[in-house]
């Protein structure tokens, strides 16, 4: 199933744990608030501002990013767990 986020949302699967190529371990940890890592695998088209201009999504799908894990609301689809936030939910991307 293909999902269209509406807006300035994104769609994100939880990566549980992982490394980075310098080493760093990314995994998840037992402290429930802390940063979680995903893969954006699908954007929104973004938002309108006052001006009725739309505005630019800096996340693409593919991305690997950091956010909260109380940020986000929660889907279960095609038995796969996924996040659901705005993009100004997500702390960062890392390249």
């Amino acid at each position: 199933m293909k999902i269209r986020p509406l807006f300035d949302r994104v769609v994100v699967e939880e990566e549980k744990e992982d490394t980075t190529k310098s080493g760093i371990f990314l995994g998840a940890v037992s402290n429930a608030d802390s940063i979680h890592v995903g893969k954006v695998l699908y954007v929104g088209p973004g938002n309108q501002n006052d001006d009725g201009e739309m505005t630019k999504m800096f996340v693409n799908v593919g991305d690997k990013v950091l956010f909260n894990k109380f940020s986000c609301a929660e889907a279960c689809i095609d038995k796969k767990h996924l996040l659901i936030m705005r993009q100004t939910d997500i702390l960062a991307v890392i390249e």
